[in-house]
């Protein structure tokens, strides 16, 4: 079964200028997850509910689902994490954010 990552002490967000949110990894989730190998995004994601699946990830130490703490229509995914997996485990935002939302 995979593991969930949904809420605040895995996930950061930040509003940005132009009015969306962004949405990424943390620190605590990527040292429990470990390296991650691979990264894909759910079809047809133009919007979503509070909860729904917005990434599915394996890592060293999980396979893990990611979930949306915010419900919005989506602006953006960051479609670099299908090729580089490994952008999660960055402390940089621009690199390890998964989706943003307005």
């Amino acid at each position: 079964m995979a593991q969930t990552i949904d809420d605040a002490k895995y996930l950061w967000q930040k509003k940005l200028d132009n009015g969306h949110v962004r949405i990424g990894f943390n620190d605590i989730a990527r040292q429990e997850i470990g390296e991650i190998s691979f990264a894909t995004f759910p079809d047809g994601l133009a919007e979503v509910k509070l909860g729904d699946v917005v990434l599915s990830i394996e890592g060293a130490k999980a396979v893990s689902e990611v979930h949306t703490p915010l419900a919005g229509k989506v602006a953006k995914v960051n479609l670099a994490l299908k090729d580089h997996p490994e952008y999660l485990e960055s402390p940089d935002e621009e690199k390890n954010w998964i989706i943003e939302l307005f």
